[in-house]
């Protein structure tokens, strides 16, 4: 595993873990989703 810099927070759709909870100021709760680690799908469930 190697580690390399977080890309997309800040953009809309990709982001919206990020961007939902600084525009509102509020708690947000996304449906889970998938991302790569090590080449592998693992699924993310996300509460910011």
């Amino acid at each position: 595993m190697k580690i390399v810099p977080l890309e997309g927070y800040d953009v809309p759709g990709a982001g919206n873990y990020y961007l939902l909870s600084l525009e509102s100021a509020q708690e947000a709760i996304l449906e889970p989703f998938e991302y790569e680690v090590d080449g592998k799908n693992v699924m993310n469930k996300h509460k910011s």
